[in-house]
C-alpha cells in the first residue's frame, strides 16, 4: 500500500496525464477503429430513435430527495468491502475484464448471473448506502501533524474501484437482458459511489471518484446502444461537476502547514537563533524523507548542510523582505533562521495562492491563463530549481501537487458526460424529426439544448454527413496526442 500524498502524486503524474486510461476509454479503445498517425480515433455507434421520457424525469440515476434516508453512507460501504468474497477464483479477474470487453450480444449470461451471486451481499450495503443521507469517510486528515499526512493509508479506494467494476458487469447484463429499470439502479448506485468516494477531501479520492464515474459512464453507452430509453434528463441532473477537486486540492496545499507548522506566521513566532536554526534542520530532513533520499547520511552531516543552506540563503532572504517594505533595522535584529523561514513562507505561499486561484474558474477560462502562471512561477525558481534552490526550505517543488494535470481529470470524465447527454439530445431530435438528425446542434436548444464541452466552453464539434450519419468530434486537449481518452471522433447511424 502506498502513502496518500506520495501515492495522490503517482496518480496524478498517470491518471491524469494519461498513462492509465479512463474506463470509458478502455471501452472506446475496444471498439474504436484505429487511427492513422496523429488522427482521432474512430467511435462508431448505430442507435435508435428514444424519445423524451413521460414523464420526463422518470428514469434519473440519481436518488431522488425525498427517497434519502438518515445514516452515514462510509458505515455501509465499510461493511460492504468486509462482504466481499474472499475466494480469488471467484474475484474480478481477467475473465471479468473480458465479459467488460465483449459486444453485449456476446456476453455469457448464464455464467455471469452464477459470477454475480457471491456479490449478492455486498452489493446490498452499496445500495443501502446510495440512499443515505451523507457519507463521512471520517478520515480528519487536516488534524494530522509532521509526516502522518503523508503515511496515511487508505486501503479502502481500492475495494471502492473493485464495487464500481462489480457493478460496471451487473449493469452490462442487466442492459443485455433488456431489463433498463433494473440497469437504472446499478447506475444510480455507481454515480452514487463516485459522488461519495469524493466527500474525503484526499486528492487520490477525487481521483478514484473520477475513474469510477468513467466506469458508470461506460455504462451508460451499452445503455444507448441496447436501445435504452432516453437519459438526456438523468444525465443533465448529475452533479456538476460530478467531481470537485477543489477542496482535495486545498487539502493537499494545506500539506506544508501541518507538517512545518512553524510556516503559519514565521514573522511573529518567538523562537531563538538556535531553536530557528534546529527547526529549519529538522525540515530539511523530512523533505529528504519525502523525496526518497535515501543516502546514508549522518544526523551531524544534515545539521551541518542545513547551516550551510540556511547561512547561504540567508543574504538573499533578508533583501527580499526589506524590498517586500518590511523595516530594515527590524530585519536585521532577527536570527538568521527566522528571516529565511519568513522567505520560504512566502514563496510558499505565493505558489499557493497563484495556482488555487485558477481552479474557481471553468477549466476551459482557466487553462491558458494556469498554464502562463505555472510557466512564470517556474521562471522564478517557485516550482522548478532551474539551476538554483529557490530558497532554503523549498516546499514547493516537492510537496504542492500538479495542479495544472489534476484539473483536467474531472474534466475529461464532465466531456464524456457531455457527448453522452448530447448523444441523447440528438436521438430525442431524431425521435422528433422522423428518424433524422437535426441540421445543427443549434436545433436541438427548444427541447433538449446541447451542453457546453467543459474542455472548450463551446457545443461538441457537430457535422451531418451526406452518408446519413451525425459526427462529433473532440479534439485532445491541447498539448495532447489523439487517444481514446483524451479525444474521439463519434459517427453515430440511426438503426433503419
Amino acid at each position: 500500500m502506498m502513502t496518500v500524498s506520495r501515492f495522490s502524486r503517482i496518480a496524478t503524474a498517470l491518471l491524469v496525464v494519461g498513462c492509465l486510461p479512463s474506463a470509458l476509454g478502455r471501452a472506446q479503445e475496444a471498439a474504436a477503429a484505429p487511427a492513422a498517425g496523429n488522427e482521432l480515433p474512430v467511435r462508431k455507434l448505430v442507435v435508435v430513435p428514444a424519445a423524451e421520457p413521460d414523464p420526463p424525469l422518470r428514469d434519473l440515476v440519481t436518488p431522488a430527495f425525498a427517497d434519502l434516508q438518515p445514516g452515514n453512507a462510509a458505515a455501509n460501504y465499510y461493511r460492504a468491502v468486509t462482504l466481499l468474497p474472499k475466494d480469488a477464483a471467484v474475484q474480478f479477474g481477467d475473465t471479468q475484464q473480458s465479459w467488460v470487453d465483449l459486444p453485449l450480444a456476446e456476453l455469457p449470461r448464464e455464467e455471469v448471473h452464477k459470477w454475480l451471486a457471491h456479490y449478492r451481499t455486498s452489493l446490498e450495503e452499496v445500495r443501502v448506502a446510495t440512499f443515505r443521507e451523507t457519507c463521512d469517510w471520517n478520515h480528519r486528515v487536516r488534524e494530522l501533524t509532521g509526516l502522518d499526512p503523508l503515511t496515511f493509508l487508505l486501503p479502502e479506494l481500492q475495494e471502492m474501484r473493485t464495487i464500481s467494476r462489480v457493478l460496471r458487469v451487473k449493469a452490462r447484463l442487466e442492459i443485455a437482458e433488456g431489463r433498463f429499470d433494473d440497469a437504472r439502479a446499478t447506475l444510480t448506485m455507481g454515480y452514487r459511489l463516485a459522488v461519495n468516494v469524493t466527500q474525503s477531501p484526499i486528492l487520490i479520492s477525487q481521483l478514484v471518484g473520477v475513474a469510477i464515474g468513467a466506469t458508470m459512464n461506460a455504462c451508460v453507452v451499452d445503455w444507448i446502444e441496447a436501445g435504452g430509453p432516453n437519459l438526456y434528463w438523468a444525465l443533465a441532473d448529475l452533479p456538476t461537476p460530478l467531481v470537485d477537486l477543489r477542496p482535495a486540492l486545498q487539502q493537499e496545499m494545506n500539506l506544508p502547514l501541518q507538517m512545518f507548522p512553524f510556516l503559519k506566521d514565521p514573522e511573529h513566532a518567538d523562537y531563538s537563533a538556535e531553536q530557528w536554526r534546529k527547526l529549519l534542520a529538522e525540515s530539511m530532513q523530512q523533505l529528504r524523507q519525502i523525496t526518497s533520499d535515501n543516502s546514508a547520511t549522518t544526523n551531524f552531516a544534515v545539521q551541518w548542510l542545513a547551516t550551510g543552506l540556511i547561512l547561504a540563503e540567508y543574504p538573499r532572504a533578508k533583501q527580499q523582505l526589506i524590498e517586500s517594505g518590511m523595516d530594515a533595522a527590524a530585519v536585521e535584529a532577527m536570527p538568521v533562521g527566522q528571516v529565511v523561514a519568513i522567505q520560504s513562507a512566502r514563496a510558499y505561499r505565493k505558489v499557493y495562492q497563484e495556482s488555487l486561484k485558477w481552479t474557481l474558474l471553468p477549466y476551459w477560462q482557466a487553462r491558458e491563463p494556469m498554464r502562463a502562471a505555472f510557466a512564470q512561477l517556474e521562471s522564478q525558481g517557485l516550482l522548478k530549481t532551474p539551476g538554483r534552490i529557490p530558497c532554503a526550505l523549498p516546499i514547493a517543488p516537492f510537496l504542492l501537487p500538479a495542479i495544472s494535470a489534476a484539473s483536467l481529470a474531472p474534466i475529461r470524465v464532465q466531456r464524456e458526460l457531455a457527448t453522452l447527454q448530447t448523444i441523447e439530445a440528438l436521438r430525442m431530435a431524431a425521435a422528433r424529426g422522423g428518424a433524422n438528425w437535426p441540421q445543427a446542434l443549434q436545433d436541438l436548444s427548444p427541447f433538449a439544448p446541447a451542453p457546453l464541452d467543459p474542455l472548450t466552453g463551446e457545443t461538441l464539434d457537430y457535422t451531418l454527413c451526406e452518408s446519413g450519419k451525425a459526427v462529433l468530434t473532440l479534439a485532445p486537449p491541447p498539448g495532447q496526442s489523439p487517444q481514446p481518452y483524451a479525444g474521439m471522433r463519434y459517427e453515430i447511424e440511426l438503426k433503419k
